[in-house]
């Protein structure tokens, strides 16, 4: 089958999902409706997830986080990711994310791996 447009392939690869996608992108789908892999996205519901290990929850300067997100403690590593990414409420008590979290280890895991790669 021959592509007379590059817009109709990438619609065709939309809809079903391209053969190069990992388990990654696809656990991060989840995430993606509020958040970006970009450090300088804004205007999203959640905050950037680029650059993400490593820095102090609640602490972009423009993103307007819930109270409990700001007094958090929580530095992110793949350890805590592990735990928010499974119970956010439970880790973050209060917090405002509205995700019940992601109960397979494994996608867990995927995301985590995206995360630590932006």
């Amino acid at each position: 089958m021959t592509w007379r447009s590059p817009y109709l392939l990438l619609a065709a690869l939309a809809a079903t999902g391209s053969p190069a996608q990992t388990s990654s992108d696809g656990a991060f789908m989840k995430c993606r409706a509020c958040h970006s892999l970009s450090p300088a996205a804004s205007g999203m519901a959640g905050p950037s997830l680029g650059h993400l290990i490593g820095r102090k929850a609640g602490s972009l300067p423009d993103f307007p986080y819930s109270p409990a997100m700001k007094a958090s403690t929580v530095i992110w590593t793949r350890e805590t990711l592990d735990a928010f990414l499974h119970a956010p409420a439970k880790t973050v008590p209060g917090n405002r994310m509205p995700f019940p979290g992601i109960a397979s280890d494994a996608e867990r895991a995927a995301v985590i791996d995206l995360l630590a790669a932006h």
